[in-house]
C-alpha cells in the first residue's frame, strides 16, 4: 500500500527533527548511521514481520482482555431467554 517508502519518510523525519532541535555534527552523523542501518534491517522481510507484531499485539490483546471482562459482566450485557414462538393450531 505504501509502496515500501514508509522507512524512507520515516528516517527522514526523524533526521529533520533532529536537525530542528538544533543537533549537528557527530552526533547527527550518528543518528544518520543508525537510520540507516534501520532502513536495512527494515529491509529484511525476517526483521520487519516480528516487528509490526510487536507494535500491533499489546494493542490487541489489551481491547481482547477488556472485551472479555466487559462480556463476562451480566449487568452490561445480561442474559436473554429464547423467545418461544406460539403455534396458533
Amino acid at each position: 500500500v505504501t509502496d515500501y517508502a514508509f522507512i524512507d519518510q520515516y528516517t527522514a523525519s526523524v533526521l529533520e527533527a533532529k536537525k530542528d532541535e538544533g543537533i549537528g555534527g557527530a552526533e547527527l552523523e550518528a543518528s544518520v548511521a543508525e537510520m540507516e542501518t534501520m532502513k536495512q534491517q527494515y529491509g529484511n522481510l525476517l526483521f520487519r514481520l516480528p516487528m509490526t507484531f510487536l507494535e500491533i499485539f499489546p494493542v490487541g490483546l489489551l481491547i481482547s482482555l477488556i472485551s472479555a471482562l466487559a462480556l463476562r459482566n451480566s449487568r452490561l450485557m445480561p442474559a436473554v431467554q429464547p423467545v418461544k414462538a406460539h403455534l396458533s393450531t
